[in-house]
């Protein structure tokens, strides 16, 4: 029998690593608003036609992100476009989904920690 757990790990960077990590987060939140925009002005929320259409030039304006990133920011931007676009549609106040600060996370599996095995 095999048990999973998820355990948090606290970072605790050095400088130059935090503003390498404050800049992957700028350019991953740069990618969300990219996507965010061009879906609230072709009203589209459809996750496929998102991607085709921003996810080229997403990777040659931001080269250094790794593309799980600009995936992960594609599809939290199709989840706020969807919501957003929804109310929209129901006749509520909407607008176009926007952020400071967007999180890393993904709606993908978390990657998992394995301890080595036993001799």
């Amino acid at each position: 029998m095999s048990m999973q757990r998820t355990i948090r790990v606290g970072l605790k960077p050095t400088l130059e690593q935090a503003d390498a990590l404050r800049e992957t987060l700028r350019q991953h939140t740069e990618c969300f608003n990219a996507v965010c925009a061009y879906g609230w002005q072709h009203q589209e929320r459809n996750g496929v036609r998102l991607h085709h259409a921003t996810y080229r030039a997403l990777r040659e304006r931001f080269p250094a992100l790794p593309s799980q990133l600009v995936v992960a920011a594609r599809e939290r931007a199709r989840e706020a476009l969807r919501s957003a676009l929804g109310r929209a549609r129901r006749g509520k106040k909407a607008s176009q989904p926007r952020s400071r600060l967007c999180p890393f996370g993904t709606t993908h599996a978390p990657t998992r920690f394995a301890p080595p095995r036993a001799m």
